[in-house]
């Protein structure tokens, strides 16, 4: 005999956030497959999880033991929803995808629903990019480019030419029909021209990004779009949510994200991997209007967004590509734009090796601890004490905490490099050291694995963890933490 099913009432927050999810069920239902033929929100794993160990589960075709069936108020519809305790150890801070009781599932935190009504929009539009990662678990060609790849985010003329690559993406959205074909031809001839100087590695690295984050920024746009669009209802219970009407603030969450291609690559801005969530959304935007057979082409394992733009313009292969080229040029200013990126270059990088070799110098061993698979759920640093040079590094010379779950990083009065980007911590540490993994001293100086705890404290260095690798590369040894 089955017992009674149990009901949780969500409190003001959930309410908000799963009022939120329930307006991407139905707004997605008012545009069926219109902006990508097979996703399908409502059937899509979703969870919602709070920073106290509870989350909430939709969309899943599993019943997790022991869980709450969820009460949704009046108004607010969609599939069952289901309370639980302790997510997935790989759930810590930002939004995550993971394989979920065998469903790809992707985990949002649930506090970035925010206050007021741009929060309730904004977490409209993060339910609907994360949703559509999920969907994106399908392609099976999207395999993430290697963590080796360095790609050039300082580099003067990838950063000038990369910018006006944006405004080419933003003038192709608002230009008439009849010059939409030009504009894409400026962009395809601006493209070449930037990337004759990028390898084949780095080209592949902007092409997975902008396919991946870049089509699931566009799924959240075009529903947005459609909720700043005259006949629109929202469902009753996010109509409830909202003090002012919806179409207006849809309409400028629309304009702020395409405003932001105008700023790509200023200064090195988002130059290294945001950049591509907006080319990659003006890309899409513009083949919408270019070819609209487009999102059949790119299921082909080697057709990507920019080879179906090539194949759609008409190049001159000689003196009308260069004079298209000059003219964009002068248009945007270019000169203007590579005097300002050459400055901002040499400026972060006399910056960064002063700060790096004073760091860095000194007796003992340089240690680099790689947390680049975990997600930061918990941050205290000294801010009077913190250079942040670029968008990649920053430098700590006073107190620095960072927690992952159960994993800590603490330095107090030790300088410290952070790579944002790849996930890296570099500090150097006098005399022989010896890490405590799995209850015996790890010497360093040899390859180990610990799996069941590694501790390290030392002049002002405290490292905790569950499971790693630990591996001495030339001169530094490194700290490859799992978990």
């Amino acid at each position: 005999m089955r017992g009674k099913p149990l009901w949780y009432l969500p409190d003001e927050i959930e309410h908000r956030a799963l009022t939120c999810l329930a307006e991407l069920w139905h707004l997605h239902d008012s545009v069926g497959e219109d902006i990508w033929p097979g996703w399908q929100p409502r059937g899509h794993a979703l969870a919602l999880f709070r920073r106290d160990g509870t989350y909430f589960l939709a969309g899943h075709p599993v019943r997790p033991r022991g869980a709450e069936e969820v009460f949704l108020p009046a108004g607010v519809e969609g599939p069952v929803v289901y309370r639980l305790h302790d997510p997935p150890e790989a759930v810590a801070g930002g939004p995550v995808l993971i394989s979920f009781l065998g469903t790809p599932t992707a985990f949002v935190p649930l506090e970035e629903v925010g206050g007021g009504d741009e929060g309730a929009v904004g977490f409209l539009a993060l339910l609907a990019h994360e949703s559509f990662h999920v969907f994106q678990q399908r392609w099976a060609r999207l395999v993430p480019p290697s963590p080796l790849i360095v790609y050039p985010d300082d580099q003067p003329v990838n950063n000038a030419l990369g910018n006006i690559e944006g405004h080419l993406l933003l003038e192709a959205y608002r230009a008439p029909e009849e010059e939409v074909r030009q504009v894409a031809l400026a962009f395809a001839l601006i493209r070449r021209e930037r990337r004759a100087q990028l390898q084949d590695e780095q080209i592949e690295y902007e092409r997975f990004h902008e396919t991946y984050e870049g089509l699931a920024m566009y799924a959240a746009v075009r529903l947005l779009e459609r909720a700043a669009a005259p006949d629109y209802e929202p469902s009753p219970g996010f109509r409830r949510l909202l003090a002012g009407d919806l179409a207006p603030l849809a309409a400028a969450a629309v304009a702020r994200r395409l405003e932001a291609l105008r700023t790509i690559n200023r200064k090195g801005l988002g130059a290294n991997r945001r950049r591509f969530y907006y080319s990659g959304l003006g890309l899409a935007l513009l083949l919408d209007r270019l070819r609209p057979s487009w999102k059949d082409e790119l299921r082909v394992p080697s057709v990507w967004m920019d080879t179906i733009l090539d194949a759609s313009v008409n190049f001159d292969g000689g003196e009308g590509d260069d004079h298209v080229i000059a003219q964009v040029e002068y248009r945007y200013d270019y000169v203007s734009k590579l005097r300002e990126e050459r400055e901002h270059a040499r400026a972060v990088r006399r910056r960064k090796d002063e700060l790096i070799a004073q760091v860095l110098r000194g007796p003992g061993r340089v240690f680099i601890f790689d947390v680049s698979d975990l997600y930061l759920t918990g941050l205290d640093v000294d801010r009077d004490r913190l250079e942040t040079i670029g968008e990649r590094l920053r430098i700590h010379t006073g107190r620095a905490s960072f927690r992952y779950g159960q994993t800590v990083l603490e330095f107090e009065g030790v300088p410290v490099v952070e790579d944002r980007h790849n996930g890296l911590f570099e500090v150097r540490l006098p005399g022989r050291l010896a890490f405590v993994g799995d209850g015996s001293d790890i010497k360093v100086l040899r390859p180990a694995e610990f799996t069941e705890g590694l501790e390290l404290r030392v002049n002002g260095v405290r490292v905790r963890a569950r499971q790693g690798i630990i591996q001495p590369v030339g001169e530094a040894v490194y700290v490859k933490i799992l978990r």
